[in-house]
């Protein structure tokens, strides 16, 4: 499995982000951000109205399992709960990126 996660905006305009394949991590934490990904039930969440997040940061998860992939972008105000534990791990993880 593919995620890859992507933070942008807010005050700062500061883009992390962090890319990894879980078959490449060791097989405990692959485990566990594969039970994370289950979780969060992203593949059956419905994508928030961001329209509105003036200044807010905005976040974009794609999981990719081979078969499809799904993305979903949220800002701070529409982070589905379920989806929070898996948004953490990711964020504590992120990077300072180029925006693209």
């Amino acid at each position: 499995m593919k995620i890859s996660f992507r933070q942008s905006g807010g005050y700062t305009g500061l883009a992390l982000g962090y890319e990894v394949d879980t078959s490449a991590l060791p097989a405990d934490e692959g485990a566990m951000l594969k039970r994370l990904v289950d979780e969060s039930g992203i593949e059956d969440l419905v994508q928030p109205d961001t329209s509105g997040a003036r200044d807010l940061t905005l976040y974009q998860i794609t999981i990719d399992n081979g078969d499809a992939a799904r993305t979903l972008s949220y800002d701070d105000m529409s982070l589905p709960d379920r989806l929070a534990p898996l948004h953490r791990y990711l964020q504590t993880r992120a990077r300072p990126r180029p925006l693209r």
